[in-house]
């Protein structure tokens, strides 16, 4: 390109934009490491026009094909990257939603237990109580799982009436819990003595700490809720 006659600078010619398209995909090659292909426009004084009748459809098809190869480089380098982001962020995305997908108590019937129990433990800790409502202590109990629920958001907490799981489940026998992990029971606690730990009130702390002991919850929510108490 030149000058117009009023002195600013008239637009590149198609010789010009070849010559810059090929410098700026050459650089891309150096910075990937690449050895930069030889083309037949290196050897054309950029200060001189090209005779267009000159072999221009042998080097445009060499150009093309280089523009077609850069092309598919550069499209297979961004969706192999995009594909790696995205498969970054999906991770990323589930187990945030595995630590916050509960948060409640929920009861269940006998048919549900496979799925909501069983299938449910394979990817995170199951708490099962099963209990009657004239027992004291798992009137107790529910109330300890309300509050543990939305603090300990990981673990699902449900709940089955006794004689719903199993008919002639005797009431000396309750409070009950099932702590199921991987698609089996891992622990049954049967009584108040064996469901929570250290000294009576059967409450959240007492509770609370037997699961840490068992690995059911996580020490570091713990400590923060200890650490948010007000003090006794």
């Amino acid at each position: 390109g030149g000058l117009v006659e009023d002195g600013g600078p008239s637009p590149p010619d198609l010789d010009d934009v070849d010559l810059m398209d090929l410098e700026l995909r050459r650089a891309i090659r150096r910075s990937r490491g690449e050895a930069a292909e030889e083309s037949p426009l290196d050897e054309i004084p950029r200060d001189e026009p090209r005779d267009r009748d000159d072999d221009d459809v042998d080097v445009d098809d060499d150009d093309d094909d280089d523009d077609d190869e850069l092309d598919e480089d550069d499209e297979f380098c961004d969706d192999a990257f995009l594909a790696k982001y995205r498969e970054a962020r999906i991770s990323e995305l589930k187990e945030a939603d595995a630590k916050k997908k509960h948060g409640e108590v929920i009861e269940i019937s006998r048919d549900q237990w496979q799925r909501e129990v069983n299938d449910a433990s394979e990817t995170c800790w199951v708490f099962v109580h099963l209990y009657q409502d004239h027992v004291t202590d798992c009137v107790a109990l529910g109330r300890v799982m309300d509050e543990l629920a939305p603090k300990h958001a990981a673990v699902k907490f449900v709940r089955i009436r006794a004689t719903t799981a199993v008919e002639a489940w005797p009431d000396s026998n309750l409070p009950a819990v099932y702590l199921y992990r991987d698609g089996e029971m891992k622990h049954q606690l049967v009584g108040s003595r064996q469901i929570s730990a250290g000294p009576p009130p059967f409450n959240v702390a007492s509770v609370e700490r037997k699961l840490l002991e068992l690995g059911v919850v996580d020490a570091a929510a713990v400590r923060e809720r200890d650490a948010d108490a007000p003090p006794p």
